[in-house]
């Protein structure tokens, strides 16, 4: 494997990451929506 493919792969595996944080932040915003509107 050379760097480059290495790096590469690197890259693809942060991008997944990010995309399941951004779905996590998400849900939390959504719950977090959900709870302010319960203590109104």
């Amino acid at each position: 494997m050379t760097g480059e493919q290495k790096l590469r792969g690197i890259d693809e595996g942060l991008e997944r990451i990010k995309a399941i944080l951004r779905e996590l932040i998400a849900e939390l915003d959504a719950e977090i929506a959900a709870q302010k509107a319960d203590d109104q």
